[in-house]
């Protein structure tokens, strides 16, 4: 992954895969940060098009959340 543009927001978490969504986390601090991005990755890798509902995100994901970016469509 390249730059991310984000070097104000601490620490930043980019998640990305072919053909679902890519999500961009940031000011996310050690400890309780990890589990939920552990947790986070289990819904992301059992998701067909990557997409979680914001409910669903573990709390400390919901205030992090900076980016929701659609699958690039190559059709």
């Amino acid at each position: 992954m390249g730059c991310l543009w984000a070097c104000n927001h601490g620490c930043v978490v980019s998640v990305a895969s072919p053909d679902k969504s890519t999500y961009l986390f940031v000011n996310l601090t050690h400890g309780e940060s990890a589990t939920a991005l552990l947790d986070f990755m289990q819904l992301y890798i059992n998701s067909d098009k990557g997409n979680i509902v914001w409910k669903q995100l573990p709390e400390i994901l919901q205030s992090a959340i900076f980016a929701q970016i659609p699958p690039q469509n190559n059709s």
